[in-house]
C-alpha cells in the first residue's frame, strides 16, 4: 500500500464526504403530478447523513491541513492517549483516529441510506408509482461507499505495521534476525514512510546511514 499516494485516498475520502453531503440536500422522494419533493434533511436519516458527511470532511481536512509530518500539540497527544483514539508515536498510526472517523462515518451513512431506501421503496410500491425515489439518496449511497473504500489502504497499512514485528519473529522462529536482514527491513520500512511523506529526505538519509554504519 505504500505505493499509493496519500493524497489519492485522502482526496477520495473528501469526494465521498462531499457526495454524501450534497446527496442529503437533494430530493430523496418526489410525487408524480405534484411539484412537491422531500430532500434528505426532511428525514431523520437524511439529517444523520448530513452530520456524518460533515464529520468526514472535517476529519480529512484536519489531516490535510496539519500534515502527517508534524507533531500535534502535547496536550492533544495526552488527551488522545487517554481516550485511546491515537498513538503518541510519529507515523501513520499517529493519525489512525482520522482514518477510523472517515471509515465509521461512511458506514453510518450507508446504514442510514439503506434504511431510508427500504422505507421509501415500500412507500413507492404502495403508492402505485406515484412516489418515486430521488437522486439524492443514490448520491449519498455512492458517497458512503467511496468513503469506506478510501479508508481501506490506510487501515491495511496500519494492520501491516501492527503485525510487522510478530511476522518477523514467526518467520525467523526462535532465532533473532541477522543484522543485515534487520537493517534491510528497516530501510525498506523507512522508504515506505518517505514515499508517503511521513519522513523527509534528510531524515531518511540520516537514518539509512545510521543503520548501515556509515
Amino acid at each position: 500500500m505504500s505505493g499509493i499516494n496519500p493524497l489519492v485516498w485522502r482526496g477520495a475520502a473528501a469526494l465521498g464526504g462531499l457526495l454524501a453531503l450534497i446527496g442529503s440536500l437533494v430530493a430523496w422522494a418526489t410525487i408524480a403530478g405534484f411539484e412537491a419533493s422531500a430532500k434528505g434533511t426532511d428525514f431523520a436519516e437524511g439529517e444523520a447523513v448530513l452530520a456524518f458527511a460533515i464529520l468526514s470532511l472535517v476529519a480529512v481536512g484536519w489531516r490535510h491541513l496539519v500534515g502527517e509530518t508534524q507533531e500535534t500539540a502535547p496536550w492533544l497527544d495526552k488527551a488522545a492517549s487517554y481516550l485511546g483514539i491515537a498513538s503518541t508515536s510519529r507515523g501513520s498510526s499517529h493519525w489512525a483516529w482520522v482514518d477510523r472517523a472517515a471509515s465509521l462515518a461512511g458506514i453510518a451513512i450507508l446504514i442510514a441510506v439503506v434504511i431510508k431506501w427500504i422505507d421509501l421503496n415500500g412507500l413507492a410500491d404502495e403508492s402505485g408509482g406515484a412516489l418515486s425515489i430521488g437522486a439524492g439518496i443514490y448520491l449519498a449511497l455512492v458517497g458512503s461507499i467511496v468513503l469506506i473504500a478510501s479508508a481501506v489502504p490506510s487501515i491495511v497499512e496500519l494492520i501491516r505495521e501492527a503485525k510487522g514485528p510478530t511476522g518477523e519473529t514467526s518467520a525467523a522462529g526462535s532465532k533473532p534476525a541477522t543484522p543485515t536482514m534487520s537493517a534491510a527491513d528497516e530501510i525498506e520500512r523507512l522508504a515506505g514512510l518517505l514515499e508517503r511523506g511521513i519522513l523527509t529526505q534528510e531524515e531518511f538519509d540520516a537514518k539509512k546511514k545510521e543503520l548501515l554504519g556509515l
